[in-house]
C-alpha cells in the first residue's frame, strides 16, 4: 500500500486536470455560444485559456508522479488504479455540472470500482 502514494497523486492529478479543462471549455462556450465547439476557429483561445493551461499543467505533473510510480510497481498493478479517475470524474461532473448518471453508467462505475479493489487486492 505504501507503494500506491504516487499512483494516488497521479490519478488526483490527473482529474483534477479533466475538471479544469472542462470547466474551460464550459466557460469559452457560455461567453462564445454554448453551439460552439472545439475546432480550428476556437483552438488557440481554448488551448491559451488559464484553466486549460492549469489543467495541462495538472496532466504534466500527474504524468511525472505516474513515471514515479512505474518505477516502483507493475505497470499491470497500477494501471488498473486509473479507474479510480473514471469514479471520481462521473461523481464531479453529477455534482458540479448536473452531468447524467443513467443506471448503464452506474453499473459500469460500479464494475470499475470492483475491478480497482480486485486488482489493488492482489498483491
Amino acid at each position: 500500500m505504501s507503494q500506491l502514494w504516487p499512483v494516488a497523486i497521479s490519478v488526483l492529478l490527473n482529474v483534477c486536470g479533466q475538471i479544469s479543462i472542462k470547466q474551460s471549455l464550459l466557460v469559452f462556450q457560455s461567453r462564445a455560444g454554448e453551439n460552439v465547439h472545439f475546432g480550428l476557429s476556437t483552438a488557440l483561445p481554448i488551448l491559451l485559456s488559464p484553466l486549460t493551461l492549469l489543467g495541462l499543467g495538472l496532466y504534466g505533473a500527474s504524468a511525472f508522479f505516474w513515471i514515479y510510480a512505474l518505477s516502483r510497481v507493475e505497470l499491470s498493478y497500477a494501471y488498473p488504479m486509473l479507474g479510480v479517475g473514471y469514479v471520481l470524474v462521473a461523481i464531479v461532473s453529477w455534482v458540479f455540472w448536473g452531468e447524467h448518471l443513467t443506471a448503464q453508467r452506474l453499473i459500469g462505475t460500479l464494475v470499475v470500482v470492483v475491478g480497482v479493489y480486485l486488482v489493488g487486492t492482489s498483491r
